[in-house]
């Protein structure tokens, strides 16, 4: 059973371009602890210009072992 975690991030208008670096910048500190991560960026709806960031995990273990380290 794999444990997906989903972070969405509204940019303050503006800070596109900061929000986007500073999520691509987590992103990398999960996938360099063994996290498979995903970043993207919405394109409609209400949530248009939002970032979504997903990550998955193996099993419930592991998800709580990374959050407790990344916290």
């Amino acid at each position: 059973m794999a444990i997906v975690s989903r972070r969405i991030l509204k940019p303050i208008l503006g800070k596109n371009k900061l929000a986007m670096e500073r999520a691509t910048k987590y992103k990398n500190i999960m996938v360099s602890q063994g996290i498979k991560t995903r970043l993207g960026t919405f394109i409609g709806g209400e949530l248009n210009g939002c970032l979504q960031l997903t990550a998955i995990y193996s099993d419930m273990t592991t998800a709580t072992k990374s959050f407790a380290e990344l916290s």
